[in-house]
């Protein structure tokens, strides 16, 4: 652990560690706490309107799919009385 250069032998320093016992940085305090706080909540909500847009898409294009292929069924059975009727 770094110490002050003017602390003299036998000081108290203060030490941050972890459950087992490594040290570790000071943890964050006031104005960047809620900053990261906030920003651990924003990305929290991008990534969740994300999802939802990408959700949104994909069943949209499954939809859209789905209508085509049954446009594509109802055709087939309907354009051989409709060629007759436009061809005379």
């Amino acid at each position: 652990a770094r110490a002050d250069a003017d602390a003299g032998a036998g000081s108290a320093v203060t030490v941050w560690t972890d459950r087992e016992g490594r040290l570790v940085s000071e943890p964050p305090g006031g104005a960047e706490a809620r900053f990261q706080t906030l920003m651990a909540g924003a990305t929290v909500a991008a990534t969740a309107g994300g999802m939802a847009l990408l959700a949104g898409w994909v069943l949209r294009t499954r939809l859209l799919r789905r209508r085509a292929a049954e446009w594509e069924t109802e055709w087939r059975l309907v354009e051989p009385a409709w060629r007759k009727r436009m061809t005379g």
